[in-house]
């Protein structure tokens, strides 16, 4: 089974929600944080979602950042 060509990390989650103007602090940081080391997992792209709109973040953004 071949590896995908980029897998979303930390870096990548940040980046994205602060593209929409949210500030990253320590919530984001941690949220986008469980997605270390990559690949992350079906599980773990669902917690990072998931505490990112638990910090208000909208959610096609959550998705964005913790899934592309």
């Amino acid at each position: 089974m071949a590896a995908p060509s980029h897998t979303a990390g930390a870096p990548e989650c940040e980046q994205v929600v602060a593209s929409y103007g949210y500030v990253v602090g320590p919530g984001v940081q941690g949220a986008c944080g469980v997605l270390e080391p990559p690949p992350p997992t079906y599980g773990e792209r669902l917690d990072c979602q998931g505490r990112l709109e638990g910090l208000g973040v909208a959610n096609n953004i959550a998705i964005e950042a913790c899934w592309k």
